[in-house]
């Protein structure tokens, strides 16, 4: 018997491009049994277009919870075998699912991910625990997820200090129960980098450290891999917000990092994060001229 697939597609005020979103669902090649389009608390027009579509497509309105609230709220009502999620200013390729599925070969496979345009990272055709534990290598808009699955784990954590990095949470915690994470070794969707709550510093930045806490007491993790874990995160923040000139932050997670694992660059960053920005602008240019000096700022 041929798996069936849920479409599950939250959107907050998307009505500019939530129906791209649908008819991308709607014209693979591998049909959906439904798409299910979750109003997150829009004040725009997102529900009036979702209503212009006829079945599969069914719409679904909630208070604002955020993307995980809204994911759960349609996989609560899905009937599919497969969940497929898509946010609402991404789109699918036609022989997304289609391709996806061929994958689909043993129980143990959970998650099913494509590659997306836009990203360039170094996508192994399997991932796993270590691997994600590195980086976050899952992009939601791609996934398949067993329903089956999904349930066992509770769906995303709806903790609202998570709201950024819920899908990282649960693609670790599938990785770390025995679920195995397949690629599909093609482009097969096209995804909007930098937009919502994850393109917002302080608010990623506070997720990925929450993320950190909940993996690392849910899954008993050694002091040193989390603290690793946190270091990274510092060094990173730090780093996007001194070159977006973000400086109290920068200043925040270098001076961390620094405390937590002295070096000669993080010195220099944190440093550099105490100047005024007009003089951070102008090393900028003197570099782009070939005159300064080659680290990050």
């Amino acid at each position: 018997m041929k798996p069936t697939v849920s479409a599950i597609i939250p959107a907050y005020n998307a009505a500019r491009t939530v129906n791209r979103a649908v008819e991308s669902c709607l014209s693979q090649t591998y049909s959906p049994i439904e798409v299910l389009v979750v109003d997150d608390g829009s004040t725009d027009g997102t529900a009036e277009v979702v209503a212009g579509f006829g079945a599969p497509v069914r719409l679904e309105r909630k208070p604002n919870g955020g993307p995980g609230s809204a994911r759960n709220y349609a996989a609560h009502l899905a009937r599919g075998d497969w969940l497929g999620f898509l946010d609402a200013d991404d789109r699918w390729l036609p022989r997304k699912l289609e391709k996806q599925l061929s994958l689909a070969t043993s129980d143990d496979v959970a998650v099913i991910q494509t590659l997306t345009g836009g990203s360039t990272q170094e996508i192994p055709q399997e991932v796993t625990f270590s691997q994600l534990w590195e980086t976050n290598l899952v992009c939601t808009s791609s996934v398949l997820i067993r329903r089956s699955t999904f349930e066992q784990l509770g769906g995303f954590n709806e903790d609202p200090e998570l709201i950024s990095s819920e899908d990282y949470h649960l693609w670790l915690r599938v990785a770390a129960g025995g679920g195995r994470i397949l690629t599909y070794p093609e482009f097969l969707i096209e995804w909007t980098r930098g937009h919502g709550v994850s393109s917002n510093l302080p608010v990623f930045g506070r997720a990925q450290l929450r993320n950190v806490t909940l993996i690392s007491r849910e899954l008993d993790l050694p002091p040193e891999c989390v603290r690793r874990k946190r270091l990274q995160i510092y060094d990173e923040i730090g780093g996007n917000a001194l070159h977006q000139r973000e400086m109290s932050l920068a200043r925040s997670k270098l001076a961390k990092a620094f405390r937590v694992q002295p070096s000669p660059r993080r010195a220099f960053l944190l440093v550099v994060s105490l100047l005024p920005v007009s003089a951070i602008n102008l090393r900028r240019r003197w570099r782009q001229r070939g005159l300064g000096f080659t680290i990050d700022g």
